[in-house]
């Protein structure tokens, strides 16, 4: 994961977070994640603003295998809880300012900053995962024609070589 551990990965707003800096965060997210039982293909979905949270959870959820279910906060309630319902995640990824748009039967909710001080504790080792190209990477939901969510599935095969791809541009 890490070829330069100290060029910079990320820049958020004025704060610029190494290479190594985004191994050691992802790491604790992820092993925070394991403590709800999470396995390689379970789907995770995350309901958080923009910053860097939201990069650490997403690498976090990519090292363990599982599949991204990004969500926009700001999309109205009865959309984020229709797309919940479809895709039964295994975990919500969240703030708790945005617990109030989460309705019905949730199955585990991860409050991130009400969690920070677990997450600091947790290992800055991974264990490594074996991930199959077929496992889904990530899940969009659409409208589509009807005005119903719908989801599109796609695999880490096809991520992979997408990132490949803009490697070379």
């Amino acid at each position: 994961f890490i070829r330069v551990p100290h060029k910079t990965a990320v820049i958020f707003n004025d704060t610029a977070v190494s290479y190594h800096l985004l191994d050691i965060e992802s790491n604790q997210f992820a092993n925070q994640f394991l403590a709800y039982r999470v396995k390689p293909g379970d789907v995770i979905a995350v309901i958080l603003s923009r910053d860097l949270s939201l990069i650490y959870t997403l690498v976090a959820i990519v090292k363990l295998g599982c599949t991204v279910l990004p969500i926009d906060p700001d999309y109205p309630e009865q959309r984020i809880n229709e797309i919940l319902l479809n895709a039964k995640p295994h975990l919500i990824v969240t703030k708790k300012i945005f617990s109030k748009k989460i309705t019905g039967n949730v199955n585990k909710s991860l409050y991130i900053d009400l969690c920070q001080s677990e997450i600091d504790a947790q290992s800055e080792k991974l264990p490594d995962f074996k991930v199959s190209n077929l496992t889904p990477a990530y899940i969009l939901f659409t409208s589509g024609s009807t005005g119903k969510p719908k989801g599109v599935v796609i695999g880490y095969a096809a991520l992979l070589n997408f990132l490949h791809s803009a490697r070379k541009l």
